[in-house]
């Protein structure tokens, strides 16, 4: 991680770059890293433990689906930088876009990122958080030894960083998988040496066969007469399970023996070739590895379950089916939330995000509550309105109960729709 004097080193040669300058884009590369595309310089932030900064980058990168990184174009894009800071000493990176605050915690294990109001109201995270975001508290001036960096030194050192931890990752896991592997050869090693003796086996077998009417139920071992070697011979029994079931389980135990007896080989030969092939792989640093895309799966799953409408004055969310409508209300949903569902018609749970609800914005929650539902062919229907917490589960997923509300009547205005529409954000599509 950053020293506090390195990011104020950094800090220095950022503001000079976009300060002033309109966001073009922001987007994320990886599942820790993101990237503010301005005019002709980027910014780089990266939210990965033990590898947490922030630097000008020059490099290429590929933008890949994120429903965090729509929303926050939706609210920045095109608006100008105008202030980026550090609060008090505990490494929270601010930027300010004129009435919006972008503010990354560079310190925890699970950093939060979220877009703010200029009073902190929080407007958009990448994380369930509270709806306010509070300032640290002013901590004591402390001296700290100036740093000079620059971020091409900071991109170089964290490059080579990465790449031996990629590597430790990589080693590790043939590791893993030479450990698996030896198990397995002891495995079949010690299953080829009983194999082995499946002679052995089936003359016992063929033994306890011609002896059946020495053995009574529930008989531990029987004492039977060995002619190959005029000898008796002792062999255990299961007293809990019948003779003659005891005789199929090993006359088929000896035909498997015997069947496996040439495989055995071929198979340690080939986990030894295996091993080989990892042991040599393990003993050369200067491997290269390959490329791993950054798995987005989930995320992409997150963006199927809801629809999302984005304006200046907030953010409504709407449920796709009954598994979306379930993960919106008791998943991503706050408390506080304002709640929408027609009635008494089956319909998409609606969920507004805004730091006030004026008449305005409850119109157009109620459109998008009438548009997803049922109603929707008669053009208009009632909607019920709470709030989040007034709402609590059944064993039905996607239905609820709502302890406390009020209805409110709404009729379908298609022009209304298509305007809101237009708000909603492409990956969600």
């Amino acid at each position: 991680m950053l020293s506090y004097s390195e990011m104020l080193s950094l800090l220095l040669e950022i503001k000079k770059g976009i300060l002033g300058k309109n966001l073009v884009r922001f987007m994320q590369i990886n599942p820790t890293s993101y990237v503010f595309v301005f005019s002709n310089i980027q910014l780089l932030l990266c939210v990965q433990k033990s590898f947490s900064r922030f630097h000008i980058t020059n490099k290429k990168h590929q933008a890949h689906p994120s429903v965090f990184a729509d929303q926050v174009n939706k609210i920045l894009r095109e608006r100008i930088c105008m202030e980026i800071f550090l609060f008090s000493e505990d490494r929270i990176l601010c930027l300010r876009f004129e009435e919006y605050y972008f503010i990354a915690e560079l310190m925890y294990h699970h950093p939060i990122l979220a877009v703010t109001d200029p009073l902190f109201a929080i407007i958009l995270s990448n994380k369930s958080t509270s709806s306010h975001y509070k300032k640290p508290l002013v901590k004591p001036a402390t001296h700290h030894f100036s740093t000079f960096v620059t971020s091409e030194e900071i991109e170089e050192r964290y490059q080579l960083l990465e790449k031996q931890a990629l590597f430790a990752l990589h080693c590790k896991k043939i590791s893993n998988q030479l450990l698996k592997l030896e198990k397995q050869r002891k495995k079949y090693e010690e299953e080829y040496n009983r194999a082995k003796n499946w002679q052995v086996l089936q003359n016992e077998t063929e033994l306890l066969k011609s002896h059946l009417q020495q053995i009574a139920p529930g008989m531990k071992s029987v004492r039977v007469m060995n002619w190959a070697s005029q000898s008796f011979l002792e062999i255990a029994l299961d007293p809990k399970v019948p003779i003659q079931k005891q005789l199929q389980a090993r006359f088929k135990e000896v035909r498997k023996r015997k069947k496996r007896l040439d495989l055995y080989p071929v198979f340690m030969k080939e986990i030894d070739q295996k091993m080989h092939a990892l042991q040599k792989e393990l003993s050369n640093p200067s491997i290269e590895l390959p490329h791993q895309k950054p798995p987005l799966k989930k995320e992409r799953n997150k963006a199927r379950d809801f629809h999302t409408f984005i304006d200046k004055e907030y953010t409504i969310l709407v449920g796709k089916n009954a598994k979306g409508n379930e993960k919106l209300t008791f998943t991503i949903a706050k408390g506080n939330d304002t709640w929408l569902h027609v009635t008494p018609m089956a319909g998409s749970h609606v969920v507004v995000k805004a730091k006030l609800i004026n008449e305005g914005i409850l119109q157009d929650a109620m459109q998008l509550a009438l548009y997803f539902s049922q109603a929707r062919k008669q053009n208009q229907a009632e909607v019920l309105i709470t709030k989040v917490k007034y709402v609590s589960r059944t064993k039905t997923t996607g239905k609820v109960l709502v302890s406390k509300h009020r209805t409110k009547k709404v009729q379908l205005d298609l022009n209304r729709v298509k305007e809101l529409l237009k708000k909603q954000t492409a990956k969600n599509l």
